[in-house]
């Protein structure tokens, strides 16, 4: 697998935009997510996979002008991933979450927010774009995308 690298399946191209980059070290495990965009029609979908910040740096870097996507799958289950400034560089109008509602809402037993992730944080950036998020927590969801 490469950057670069097409996948053709009937009426989906899917092209990968990041790979294991052994110079990153920092959050290693995370950063090493392969990172893939889809097309189906008019549309496109980006998965992040559990990409950090150092892993966003070098897609910005290497392929900026491949990043904004109809669709996204939030990064490190859309806590902790990938900053601001890249979901704005993707603008998306729809936003998966993998997520429970304890991690959606940052409560692990002592109410909402209350943890010390950053999901709340994420979801005000996602608010601003003005993007329809769908989430793991409430169940099966089927989209269609044309």
């Amino acid at each position: 697998m490469y950057v670069g690298q097409i996948l053709k399946l009937d009426n989906v191209t899917t092209e990968v935009l990041g790979i294991k980059n052994e110079d990153i070290t920092v959050n290693f495990g995370n950063n090493q997510s392969v990172v893939y965009k889809l097309y189906i029609g008019n549309s496109s979908l980006l998965f992040l996979g559990d990409t950090g910040l150092e892993s966003e740096k070098k897609l910005i870097e290497t392929v900026k002008d491949k990043l904004k996507s109809d669709y996204v799958q939030m990064a490190h289950h859309g806590q902790q991933g990938v900053s601001e400034e890249m979901y704005n560089l993707i603008s998306p109008k729809y936003c998966f979450w993998p997520c429970t509602s304890c991690l959606y809402n940052n409560d692990f037993g002592h109410g909402y927010n209350s943890g010390n992730l950053k999901t709340i944080e994420t979801r005000s950036w996602i608010e601003k774009i003005g993007a329809v998020n769908y989430v793991a927590k409430d169940g099966d969801i089927t989209v269609k995308i044309y």
